[in-house]
């Protein structure tokens, strides 16, 4: 069964939520590895959650670069290995604040 909207928008809300908390922990060598594993699985989570929302609504945001959000995703799923810290880290600095700002948007938007 497919899961409406708001469903898929919450779970990438929460998933931000939870890269954005294990983010200090990238800097703990005893802690990286486990940040790292648990925000690339929320990574993941995320690309999946986008791949399934419609795209009439991914349109009215095009400076968001769904598919290599859901390329990501599929990255990190198929090519674990191929994804630096460094690499999550710009995530992290650049692309989830404007995620975030835009997943908000479309809930208000839902909600309405």
């Amino acid at each position: 069964m497919s899961r409406p909207p708001q469903a898929r928008i919450a779970d990438i809300l929460d998933a931000i939520h939870w890269c954005k908390a294990h983010r200090s922990f990238l800097a703990d060598p005893a802690t990286e590895r486990l940040a790292n594993d648990a925000i690339q699985k929320n990574l993941s989570v995320i690309g999946e959650a986008i791949n399934h929302l419609p795209e009439e609504l991914l349109s009215s945001y095009p400076e968001i670069p769904w598919r290599a959000i859901v390329g990501l995703r599929n990255l990190l799923v198929h090519q674990y290995f191929g994804v630096s810290v460094e690499e999550i880290n710009e995530i992290l600095d650049s692309d989830l604040p404007k995620l975030e700002a835009a997943m908000e948007s479309l809930k208000k938007q839902l909600e309405t």
